[in-house]
């Protein structure tokens, strides 16, 4: 009766660690994602930041 609840064999332990890799692998690729992201919004923000601070600058000069 002590041996009730044996230690799983090797195999199991390594079956259970597998699950763990491809989330890892899953959590990399959505990091990935998010810059690629962050990167295209600064790409496209820029030449419409520069856009309005020239319209601005424009109407200030005709103000002026």
């Amino acid at each position: 009766m002590d041996n009730e609840n044996p230690a799983p064999p090797p195999d199991e332990t390594q079956t259970a660690s597998e699950p763990t890799k491809p989330s890892d692998e899953k959590e990399e690729n959505n990091v990935l994602k998010l810059k690629g992201l962050l990167v295209q919004i600064l790409l496209l923000g820029v030449p419409i930041a520069i856009e309005k601070l020239w319209e601005w600058a424009r109407s200030r000069k005709k103000a002026a």
